[in-house]
């Protein structure tokens, strides 16, 4: 769900991504179940601050891609844990949650900042129409 919520906030902006990572974790909840129940407002939370973020830095602030997914991968992440934190949504101890969820995502984490740009600035120039315009 990650990927493509950051690619929807480069294309789209800040309301497309807050659109994408709003719906994203509540929609794959209803069809698959997952992620679970007790994880399911970290992630919303989290999603939301990926996407928004991202638009918002890319498109109103106009920074690059790069730094924008960068800037808020970082937020997003420091949302989740703020709101599992706020909300004791941990199954397992703090230190273990890191290990176990966080440390893993950090490989994804450069792969998204290297490639989701590259694929949104594509993806944009693929388009008829620029964002904005009809």
């Amino acid at each position: 769900m990650h990927w493509p919520v950051i690619l929807a906030g480069l294309v789209y902006g800040l309301r497309g991504g807050l659109i994408a990572g709003v719906a994203s974790p509540i929609l794959s909840y209803l069809i698959s179940g997952m992620p679970s129940p007790w994880i399911l407002p970290s992630m919303t939370v989290e999603l939301a601050v990926y996407g928004s973020l991202t638009g918002f830095l890319r498109q109103q602030l106009k920074w690059n891609g790069f730094a924008s997914v960068t800037i808020a991968l970082l937020a997003g992440r420091l949302a989740f844990i703020s709101t599992v934190l706020f909300t004791g949504s941990l199954a397992d101890g703090f230190t273990e949650y890191i290990r176990s969820a966080l440390a893993p995502g950090l490989a994804a984490g450069g792969l998204q900042i290297m490639l989701l740009p590259l694929i949104g600035n594509w993806w944009i120039k693929q388009r008829k129409f620029p964002v904005g315009k009809s």
